[in-house]
């Protein structure tokens, strides 16, 4: 539908869900940045404990 046919009350409740759908992304988004720094974190971790292991780690 066109935003010409729509009312006015249509475009606000439009509005309204699309401002909604943004802070959704946007949590998603953070939380996103957050779960990469601790995959980040956790390989680096990992990468330490496997240089400095003295035994041989199969993997």
């Amino acid at each position: 539908m066109e935003d010409e046919k729509k009312t006015k009350e249509q475009l606000i409740d439009e509005l309204v869900g699309l401002r909604q759908r943004i802070s959704a992304l946007e949590a998603l988004e953070t939380e996103r940045k957050a779960i990469e720094t601790e995959l980040r974190d956790a390989r680096q971790r990992l990468q330490y404990l496997l240089a400095v292991s003295p035994a041989i780690i199969y993997t």
